[in-house]
């Protein structure tokens, strides 16, 4: 069972799913999978129904590291995704965890942090399997996706990106997101979108992107 968002750890759906699965003795059979973007953390209850299940399995949504994350994932503090990883990884039963980071012009140069922190941090959980680190493109249904993708950034400015970018040229993703910044053919239009982002929250995109120094 596959539980994705919003945010399913905010709503109870997925308890009541897992505690009728417990009542007639099938949770056991099940592998229990969350998409969450790691700022709620789970109560005894919750644990509880986990622990009874065949495997958990959990994909954390990191799209930036620090500052550049609360920006993307505005209100969202990083502390609480640290947090959120410590909790999981004191789990003593069988649990998965992986880190999924969707991407595009806004977070390309913020990869080179990610991959650092993940090698330095995140390379395995504490029983010693690996996690891994899932850099994926944005969806069309991904906010902001028709300003964001990198195809649709000017010549220039994916330019300037791919001379900036460091330790993701030796990730498997840089296969698919260079011919994407090759082929750019738009306009700069994310630079109003992330403004406008600025104007309704009060933060400062140039004061927390690396995409920044591209402008």
């Amino acid at each position: 069972i596959y539980f994705n968002g919003g945010e399913p750890l905010l709503s109870k759906d997925h308890v009541d799913i897992l505690s009728h699965l417990k009542d007639i003795n099938q949770l056991k059979h099940v592998e229990v999978c969350y998409n969450t973007n790691g700022t709620v953390l789970p109560d005894k209850k919750i644990i509880d129904l986990w622990q009874q299940s065949k495997l958990l399995r959990i994909y954390v949504s990191i799209d930036a590291i620090g500052p550049a994350f609360e920006f993307i994932r505005w209100p969202a503090q990083w502390n609480q995704v640290e947090k959120f990883i410590s909790e999981i990884n004191k789990l003593d039963f069988n649990v998965i965890l992986d880190i999924t980071c969707t991407t595009g012009i806004h977070n390309v140069l913020e990869l080179d942090d990610i991959i650092e922190w993940h090698g330095k941090h995140l390379k395995t959980n504490s029983q010693g399997d690996p996690v891994s680190l899932n850099i994926q493109p944005m969806a069309d249904i991904s906010y902001g996706s028709n300003c964001l993708k990198f195809e649709n950034t000017s010549k220039n400015t994916a330019q300037q990106i791919i001379s900036q970018c460091g330790r993701i040229k030796q990730h498997s993703s840089w296969q698919w997101i260079y011919p994407k910044l090759i082929s750019a053919q738009g306009n700069n239009d994310w630079v109003f979108y992330l403004d406008q982002l600025d104007h309704h929250r009060k933060t400062n995109w140039r004061n927390t992107l690396k995409l920044s120094t591209t402008v």
